[in-house]
């Protein structure tokens, strides 16, 4: 008949018998080279035990881990508690002392301010003086050049 039809069904008739032995070489060779063979069950509880002594290390060492960090923190709160300890004693001192050196003391402070605050008064005033006495001195200066 005619040439092209034949040549159509022979790459159509090839392409089946390909995709056929294809599909068969895919299921019955690869799949089996996939398929692994069931452990030993001597195999696996050694597996298991492996993994559970492993296991046992690390539990093992995070609890010295958590036994040093716990060591540390009593450490600190009893150095805590004896500072506290000292305060109270100072604080207790501190009570003993009696009111009229504490009032002697205060009236004491209280007059070195007064005395300080008279002095920065004094200087304020003195400095105001003294800018405006070199302001006006500056000022005749530059006059009496200008005449020159």
């Amino acid at each position: 008949m005619f040439p092209i039809f034949s040549d159509l069904s022979s790459i159509f008739i090839t392409g089946i018998v390909s995709a056929l032995l294809g599909y068969i070489a895919e299921n019955v060779l690869i799949k089996k080279k996939r398929l692994k063979p069931k452990p030993d069950y001597n195999e696996r509880i050694r597996e298991l035990s492996n993994n559970l002594n492993k296991a046992s290390v690390d539990v093992d060492s995070i609890l010295q881990e958590i036994t040093s960090l716990i060591r540390k923190r009593q450490s600190a709160l009893s150095t805590l508690e004896q500072q506290q300890a000292e305060y109270q004693k100072k604080i207790e001192r501190l009570k003993g002392i009696p009111v009229p050196a504490a009032e002697y003391f205060t009236q004491q402070l209280q007059q070195v301010e007064q005395t300080n605050k008279r002095r920065d008064y004094r200087l304020f005033f003195l400095g105001i003086i003294v800018t405006t006495v070199v302001g006006v001195i500056t000022i005749i200066v530059l006059h009496l050049l200008k005449l020159a």
